[in-house]
């Protein structure tokens, strides 16, 4: 299995480099695109996160992986790693989340961030879902939910 941290952080890595994403936060930060990596008992609660995530932040979590049971796949995990975005004042949310499905990170090779593996180890992303979720108070923010499988069983 891959270093899940590793995984995590390469994400997040890879999401930084997109201009045109970086644009939509604050400042330009890219550092307002987060990692999330529990350290008990600091940070032990996706749910808190989210809950006190500030507009014009994104959290990039690593949710869980499965063992991968299709046929003829050489991979034997599947990593969920979720997106969740709050845009900041008078930014749109739809604006992030295609920069985060369909960004071109730079420096790169022009494709896609998904069209390629983000780190050793792991095929390209396979982007499953996109959809709006009601934080505690009920206000929304986004969440693209992505799968990468590993190209093994280290």
């Amino acid at each position: 299995m891959v270093d899940l941290i590793a995984l995590t952080n390469a994400l997040t890595t890879t999401l930084q480099a997109i201009p045109e994403l970086v644009a939509e936060l604050p400042g330009s930060d890219p550092n307002r695109i987060v990692a999330y990596i529990d350290v008990n008992p600091a940070k032990n609660s996706t749910s808190n996160t989210i809950y006190e995530m500030p507009s014009g932040l994104i959290y990039v979590i690593h949710e869980g992986f499965r063992r991968n049971e299709k046929e003829n796949d050489a991979s034997m995990w599947t990593h969920k790693l979720m997106v969740h975005c709050r845009a900041d004042t008078g930014k749109r949310v739809q604006d992030m989340v295609k920069y985060v499905v369909d960004g071109v990170p730079v420096p790169g090779d022009g494709q896609r961030w998904r069209a390629c593996g983000i780190m050793d180890g792991v095929s390209p992303a396979d982007i499953q879902l996109g959809s709006r979720q009601p934080d505690r108070e009920g206000i929304d923010f986004f969440t693209v939910e992505i799968d990468i499988s590993e190209t093994g069983d280290a």
